[in-house]
């Protein structure tokens, strides 16, 4: 759903289904029905507070921001996601990769990579629990990886593959954030002429590619690369 500001200080509501959406709908079982919504702010350049102060900046933001229109894309519609939550607070954490930001591995001799990710805070302050992710969306390129023992529950038109994934446990420091584990598996179709069409060169023997986890609850996101090789 896109908010769009017309000429005459109207504002415009241009509201679409997402191609999941317009799925269930088609059933026509009387099954469809919205329940929840969420709204995003991926066009707001905030840095303008900090350069033209509070209220020059909301101002500037307010008349000179483009809005976007409505997405069809369930991946794509929102990247930014606004939060609320029962209690206050000035820190909500982050989310980790503990296990490193970038991995290694080939098809001969590694072809799997466990992974785990933590909501951590850089301080003794607790995430509010209704910001402590029950549910991750984890995002890859279909192409070339999978999740072990999974079934992605959308895979986009350009391939990319987005499962949803229950937390695998409460963390133990204190933050009151969730921990999620799962197991990176290389795609048994990667083949020497995946390579030559994906790699990172004409004759690479490299595919270089990129997952991104993002908590449900908190929207707090992580990216890490992921470099394949032929051996």
């Amino acid at each position: 759903m896109g908010f769009l500001n017309g000429t005459t200080n109207n504002i415009i509501i241009d509201a679409v289904l997402t191609d999941y959406g317009r799925r269930a709908l088609s059933r026509n079982d009387g099954s469809f029905a919205i329940i929840k919504f969420a709204l995003g702010d991926d066009e707001v350049d905030y840095t303008l507070l900090t350069q033209y102060g509070r209220p020059v900046g909301v101002e500037k933001i307010i008349k000179n921001t483009p809005i976007f229109e409505a997405s069809t894309s369930a991946m794509y519609g929102i990247r930014s996601h606004l939060l609320s939550s029962a209690s206050r607070t000035t820190n909500i954490g982050y989310l980790k990769c503990t296990s490193g930001t970038s991995f290694s591995m080939n098809v001969l001799n590694t072809k799997t990579q466990p992974l785990v990710f933590e909501q951590q805070t850089s301080d003794d302050t607790r995430i509010p629990s209704d910001l402590t992710n029950q549910v991750y969306i984890v995002k890859l390129d279909n192409k070339f990886l999978s999740i072990r023992g999974r079934t992605p529950r959308t895979v986009s038109s350009n391939n990319e593959a987005q499962y949803f994934i229950n937390r695998s446990e409460l963390n133990t420091n204190g933050s009151n954030g969730s921990i999620l584990r799962f197991t990176l598996d290389i795609k048994s179709n990667v083949s020497s002429s995946t390579f030559s069409t994906y790699g990172t060169t004409e004759t690479s023997g490299v595919i270089r590619t990129y997952v991104t986890v993002i908590g449900k609850e908190s929207g707090q996101s992580t990216t890490i690369e992921v470099e394949i090789s032929k051996s």
